[in-house]
């Protein structure tokens, strides 16, 4: 028969703390892709485009209404040229090439983030005491299956021996 000994108690709260935070984390990623973010979608003209030398990215700046931008996380995909119109995306005063970045930089990214690296975490956390639990039940295991030695008698020869 199992015992419930301390590390099987502490394998199952890291089972309960993980299933926990996996479902969190999926119930925020979710949540991210129906929340609606406050954007605004505009034609703007591009005005310069050169590549960074370090990040290999463009830096890319349009106008829109008499306003110049620079555009956040544009890559080397980028298509407009200078003097095109393209479409962007307006939130809080950063201009965005496509609206996969206006979700990037939404604090629920982040919350989203912090739960996965949680929900990593407890799995490690998991994994380490139901190897515990193993190695406990192993070693149980193997004092059960141990005969009771008795003392050894003295054998024949012993005995004529000592007359």
């Amino acid at each position: 028969m199992s015992k419930n000994t301390p590390a099987k108690r502490r394998a199952h709260i890291a089972l309960i703390v993980f299933i926990v935070c996996l479902l969190l984390s999926v119930g925020i990623n979710i949540a991210r892709k129906i929340v609606i973010f406050d954007y605004l979608p505009c034609k703007s003209t591009v005005v310069s485009k050169k590549v960074d030398p370090t990040t290999f990215k463009y830096k890319v700046v349009v106008s829109y209404q008499n306003r110049q931008f620079r555009l956040v996380d544009t890559e080397l995909k980028f298509k407009p040229e200078v003097g095109d119109i393209t479409t962007t995306y307006l939130q809080n005063g950063h201009m965005f090439a496509n609206q996969e970045n206006v979700l990037r930089t939404s604090p629920l990214t982040t919350v989203r983030l912090f739960a996965i690296g949680i929900t990593a975490a407890s799995g490690l956390v998991l994994v380490w005491f139901f190897r515990k639990v193993q190695k406990e039940n192993a070693l149980l295991a193997s004092l059960d299956e141990k005969p009771t030695s008795k003392k050894p008698t003295k054998s024949a020869k012993t005995k004529k021996k000592n007359k």
